[in-house]
């Protein structure tokens, strides 16, 4: 029981970048190549500017947890929530120390593993009527891949859902993006860029159409 209090303690008194470094992982540049795996500060910032103006944001669906760092910044910001879903392939073995993360200092955060193109169907399926606030899309950023994440999240979303879809640079979510709005799924309501020391993040904010 004294090893468990402690752990919990440790959680509490570290945020999920300084876990994973202990784990070993370093996703911020320089020590990583990559920057999917961590969010800017300026990105911070914007994303808690927008979560400002979302007032009763109680759910929350995210398509690729990756680091986990969208997700814990999602959970401190967003003071009502009673659920946070994450879908991801799990193929980073970073992403599973995040999950041991989340899991342990939130108690509103849940893990599927799996490829959301089958599990966001069956999720649909076995919870007919769970909505989500707001859908968070960060996983397959092929068109078709991106398409499918867009498509299968609307039989998730209410009228008021708000969608972001990460990454829109990129051809792949950005044509997805563009073939949405073409077909009347989603519309747009800003794209936001933000730029620091740590790299350029892109994202689109949006809503489904036809509710």
């Amino acid at each position: 029981m004294e090893e468990n209090s402690q752990i919990l303690d440790d959680l509490y008194s570290i945020d999920l970048q300084a876990y994973l470094q202990l784990h070993g992982y370093h996703l911020i540049p320089p020590h990583s190549h990559q920057n999917e795996g961590y969010m800017t500060e300026s990105q911070k910032e914007q994303f808690s500017g927008v979560l400002a103006t979302y007032l009763d944001i109680t759910s929350v669906l995210e398509i690729g947890l990756n680091g986990g760092h969208s997700a814990e910044h999602i959970l401190r910001e967003c003071k009502g929530i009673e659920k946070l879903v994450s879908i991801d392939l799990n193929h980073h073995k970073y992403t599973s120390v995040a999950v041991s993360y989340l899991s342990q200092k939130y108690k509103s955060f849940e893990f599927i593993e799996g490829n959301s193109q089958v599990i966001v169907p069956e999720y649909t399926s076995l919870f007919p009527t769970q909505k989500f606030d707001l859908i968070y899309i960060d996983g397959d950023h092929s068109y078709k891949g991106c398409s499918k994440d867009i498509e299968n999240c609307k039989k998730l979303s209410h009228p008021g859902t708000r969608l972001w879809i990460d990454d829109y640079n990129l051809i792949g979510p950005n044509q997805a993006i563009l073939g949405a709005r073409i077909e009347g799924i989603i519309e747009v309501i800003a794209f936001h860029e933000s730029s620091d020391s740590f790299g350029r993040r892109y994202w689109a904010e949006a809503r489904y159409c036809g509710h």
